[in-house]
């Protein structure tokens, strides 16, 4: 039965947990053409979702009211020419648009911001006394709260600078060279963080030139919305760490340091690191278990679980200051087709790849700031995906004051269903089918959902080139 676009589901489940009887509301737009599009923003509104689409020679704005139905195309009026679009944002009730473009052949950063209609109400300049060198290199972050922007990039001289820009209050707190506050010995950071009060930090690996035990070193410089340095911190270990980030607590506005261990020169995961940054605590270490070890894999080593495939997703932090930390088993490998050897006769395919794509399951640890183990806890999934990046794999994490909700597609294909886990404080879960997608044209990007409110979450969608929204109420 062939339907009109707008499809209404309503799904009745039952929560192990709570022995009653639950509603999700899954209301899915018509869909639009997005086949010359180079990229899309999402951002909701009160009761509308504005559409920001990035068609390289322009930018279209379109909005889906809450009856389900779409505006007429509108091109937006941005400064310059040649656009390079780094963000877009909810600006009250208005638009804000985030920017790099070209003003007589130079290359400047432009905040505009467009009413609900795509009106443009005003802009700004946000560094007027430099030139970014090219559109390439530039560095980006947004606070947690969206108010904050930071943008790093080169001037003509290949001087590296950066600025802080507060949205609301249209103030620009700083912009200064890098190496006034960062001054790491490689030149570059692999990782920034902006926190809610303006406060900017980046973290950088540097091998120890001496020779010891301790062959890796993480220096983490911070500064505050001033643009004067705050924390100057330096982590050295005999473990590597093979993969790590800074994590915000925004309830205490502290940054930590959270990484996976592996013994040097091995590959196998030992365990976790943690350091409270701003608490000036020592590095606490805590050792993967093994009885979870052979839980997940079915063996009594992790080898098959080892730095190549095991990438550290998100970390969640709870009221009383445990760092939740998710774990997400990657990998990807890079095959000849079939119809491709290269001594077939066929030229026109003895080049070509296919790269398969394997996101599965999710390892879930709660670590106490004291560096004692909590609980750890497997989330079961299996997802396949070719020659996509992965763009419908991985999960989406809703946050509620008293669970987690993580999302995810149970396969990546048309006729799947989409589930989620129920992760309570104490470490157990329930897991549910909350949407069945076959035969509905609905590939969901799941990992790019954007969550609306405690029980709401939008999530886009595309099927052969065009772009439909889920908004799903649970």
């Amino acid at each position: 039965m062939n339907r009109p676009k707008i499809l209404r589901i309503l799904l009745f489940v039952i929560l192990l947990s709570k022995s009653q009887i639950e509603a999700q509301q899954v209301i899915l737009s018509p869909e639009i053409d997005l086949r010359s599009d180079f990229a899309y923003y999402l951002i909701p509104l009160a009761k509308d979702v504005v559409l920001i689409r990035d068609k390289a020679v322009k930018v279209i704005f379109q909005k889906l009211d809450s009856n389900l139905n779409w505006s007429t195309e509108r091109e937006l009026q941005l400064e310059g020419k040649k656009w390079n679009i780094l963000d877009a944002y909810q600006h009250n009730n208005n638009i804000g648009i985030i920017y790099t473009c070209r003003i007589d052949k130079i290359i400047q950063c432009y905040y505009t911001v467009f009413d609900n209609a795509g009106n443009k109400k005003y802009h700004r300049n946000l560094i007027d006394t430099l030139a970014i060198q090219s559109n390439e290199n530039i560095s980006f972050q947004s606070s947690e709260n969206k108010n904050f922007v930071s943008v790093g990039f080169r001037d003509f001289q290949s001087n590296p600078y950066v600025f802080v820009y507060e949205r609301f209050q249209d103030s620009i707190y700083y912009v200064k060279n890098v190496k006034e506050i960062f001054n790491f010995n490689n030149g570059f950071a692999e990782e920034a963080i902006v926190t809610n009060q303006g406060e900017l930090y980046l973290k950088a690996i540097e091998r120890n030139p001496i020779k010891s035990k301790i062959k890796y070193i993480h220096k983490i410089i911070g500064a505050n919305s001033q643009g004067e340095k705050i924390m100057y911190k330096v982590i050295e270990s005999e473990f590597e760490f093979f993969s790590s980030k800074l994590s915000y607590r925004t309830s205490t506005n502290q940054i930590c340091f959270v990484g996976l261990c592996q013994e040097a020169g091995e590959t196998e995961m030992i365990g976790y690191a943690i350091q409270n940054l701003s608490k000036n605590e020592p590095i606490r270490f805590t050792e993967f278990d093994e009885k979870k070890i052979k839980e997940w894999t079915g063996r009594k080593n992790n080898n098959i679980y080892s730095n190549n495939n095991l990438q550290l997703r998100n970390v969640k932090f709870q009221e009383d200051g445990s760092a939740v930390i998710f774990i997400e088993s990657v990998k990807q490998y890079l095959r000849r087709p079939y119809f491709g050897g290269a001594n077939d006769g066929t030229p026109a395919f003895a080049g070509s790849r296919w790269i398969d794509y394997y996101f599965d399951d999710v390892l879930v640890s709660c670590i106490r700031e004291d560096g004692v183990k909590n609980w750890e806890t497997i989330l079961r999934k299996k997802q396949f995906s070719q020659d996509d990046e992965g763009i419908n794999s991985s999960f989406f994490i809703m946050n509620n004051r008293s669970f987690l909700r993580i999302l995810f597609n149970d396969e990546i294909k048309n006729e799947s269903t989409v589930s989620e886990y129920i992760l309570l404080a104490d470490g157990k879960v329930n897991r549910k089918s909350i949407l069945n997608t076959s035969f509905k044209k609905i590939n969901l990007r799941i990992r790019d959902a954007i969550q609306i409110d405690a029980q709401s979450v939008l999530i886009p969608s595309e099927n052969n080139g065009r772009l439909s929204l889920l908004r799903m109420i649970l």
